[in-house]
C-alpha cells in the first residue's frame, strides 16, 4: 500500500491508475474548482472519499505539501520487465532508452522522470533493482508531479548484462561523464542511424569503469566556473539537446 498527495500527481494517477486508487482524503475546508472536480469524478466511479482536518493530511502523510488531498492505492505497478524492452524494440526502429544507474535521491530521481516525460524523446526508462530508491517513495511521485504514470519504467538487475543485450540488438551506446573528451554539443546525434540508449550514473560518482568500457561513445557537458552539475539538471541538458538535434526543434 502507499500513500500519495498533491493535485498534479492525484490528477494524474485518476487518469492513468484509477484501477489502483482504494480511497482518497480531501481537506474538509478546500473549495477550488479543481478539487471540486475531483469530487465528483470520484462520486461518479464510486471511489470511497473522506473529508478531513489538515492536520489529519499532515499527519497521514508526514509533509505539509499535500495540497489539501491524497489517494491511498493499492498495487501501484510501476516496474516493467525485460520482455518489455524486447516487444519495444520489435515495434519502433529507433527506440531511444534512458539508463539511470544507482539513484539514490528520491527528488533527483522524480525530476529525471518529470523532465523526461516533458521533453518526450524517451521510450522508456531503465533503472537498477539495486542501489536505487524505491518507487514506491511518495516523494519521487510528488516532485514528477505525477509524471511517473506517463512513461514506461523498465527494472534491471545488472546493467552490464543488459548493455551486452542491448549492443546485440545494435544499440549506440553513450555514456555520460565529466572527464569525457568530446562534448555534448559537438556530437551529431542525426548521424547515429541505430537505437540509442543514453547512460546517467549516480549522483556521486556517476557511471562505474566497467560500465565505461561498453559505451560507444562519452560525452560531457562542458561547464565553466562549477566542477558539476545536479544530476537531474544535467539530465534535462542531454536530453533536451537530443530533442533539438533529432526534432529540429
Amino acid at each position: 500500500m502507499i500513500i500519495l498527495y498533491g493535485l498534479y500527481v492525484i490528477r494524474n494517477l485518476l487518469k492513468y491508475k484509477i484501477h489502483c486508487v482504494k480511497k482518497i482524503f480531501i481537506f474538509l475546508k478546500k473549495k477550488n474548482l479543481y478539487i471540486k472536480y475531483i469530487t465528483k469524478f470520484l462520486n461518479i466511479k464510486f471511489i470511497k472519499i473522506d473529508f478531513v482536518s489538515r492536520k489529519f493530511l499532515t499527519n497521514l502523510v508526514k509533509n505539509n505539501n499535500h495540497q489539501g488531498i491524497c489517494a491511498v492505492c493499492d498495487n501501484l505497478p510501476l516496474l516493467k520487465k525485460k520482455d518489455f524492452l524486447l516487444d519495444l524494440i520489435c515495434r519502433k526502429k529507433y527506440p531511444i532508452l534512458l539508463l539511470l544507474d544507482r539513484i539514490t535521491d528520491p527528488y533527483n530521481l522524480g525530476a529525471c522522470i518529470r523532465t523526461t516525460v516533458a521533453v518526450d524523446i524517451i521510450d522508456a526508462i531503465l533503472i537498477t533493482k539495486y542501489s536505487t530508491v524505491d518507487l514506491k517513495s511518495s516523494v519521487i511521485h510528488k516532485v514528477s508531479g505525477g509524471a511517473i504514470y506517463k512513461i514506461d519504467i523498465v527494472e534491471i538487475i545488472n546493467v552490464v548484462n543488459i548493455l551486452i543485450f542491448l549492443r546485440k540488438k545494435n544499440f549506440f551506446i553513450i555514456g555520460t561523464c565529466i572527464s569525457a573528451q568530446k562534448s555534448l554539443f559537438s556530437f551529431d546525434f542525426t548521424q547515429v542511424k541505430h537505437p540509442i540508449v543514453l547512460i546517467l550514473g549516480c549522483e556521486q560518482n556517476g557511471i562505474k569503469e566497467n560500465i565505461k568500457k561498453y559505451c560507444d561513445i562519452l560525452l560531457k557537458i562542458p561547464l565553466k566556473n562549477v566542477n558539476s552539475l545536479n544530476l537531474s539538471v544535467s539530465n534535462g541538458i542531454f536530453l533536451f539537446e537530443i530533442f533539438r538535434q533529432l526534432k529540429c526543434f
